[in-house]
């Protein structure tokens, strides 16, 4: 898809203190199932690392996806996405991002194509919209909002003044008239905290 971008966030760690970029995903890691599984999709990848993120850059292979090492990501969440907007900034066109979190690691093709279908038909596309107008895409997911999260560009410089750790969705809770949602009639993706989590929805390598 031209004109977005796949924003990934891989850089905390397990509770056990581990690189949760690293964890296991039947015969791969978690980071690396999720970028294969966008790949065919955005011709625009980042990939931002934190914790242990030059070893764990070396011990993983996510093709020509744009790595970003964030030395500031336990800082919260606010720092590796602004790490991630940056570079896209800076280095690419695209004009809006899917931004996902290898927290939740169970990601739906379908899901992701509901989403920008969504986003793209939002006021935030149409001539004389207002700043912020619609311009983020959540999913619903019976009653409960989840990632991934669509951002239209022009909110992007609002993301970029955060820290701490604010989860994006209590940002966005803040400012409902940013905010589209696409309803998806299922539970929302499982969020892994540690190893047995993750063991409970991996495939078996």
């Amino acid at each position: 898809m031209s004109g977005i971008a796949a924003l990934v966030l891989a850089a905390d760690s397990l509770t056990d203190g581990s690189p949760r970029a690293l964890g296991r995903w039947g015969k791969t890691t978690t980071v690396e199932h999720v970028v294969d599984l966008v790949e065919p999709l955005f011709e625009t990848r980042v990939v931002v690392l934190g914790i242990d993120g030059d070893r764990v850059a070396d011990e993983i292979d996510l093709g020509d996806a744009i790595v970003v090492v964030d030395p500031e990501w336990s800082e919260g969440v606010s720092s590796p996405l602004r790490a991630g907007l940056d570079t896209l900034i800076r280095a690419t066109k695209v004009d809006h991002v899917v931004v996902i979190d290898v927290a939740a690691p169970q990601i739906d093709v379908g899901v992701l194509r509901e989403l920008i279908d969504g986003h793209m038909a939002t006021p935030h596309a149409l001539p004389g919209r207002r700043l912020g107008d619609q311009a983020a895409t959540v999913g619903k997911y019976r009653y409960t909002r989840a990632g991934p999260i669509v951002l239209a560009r022009e909110l992007w410089e609002r993301f970029l003044s955060l820290e701490g750790p604010m989860p994006i969705l209590q940002v966005l809770s803040a400012h409902p008239d940013w905010v589209a949602e696409v309803w998806i009639d299922r539970l929302p993706p499982v969020e892994v905290h540690d190893a047995e989590d993750l063991a409970s929805i991996a495939p078996k390598a």
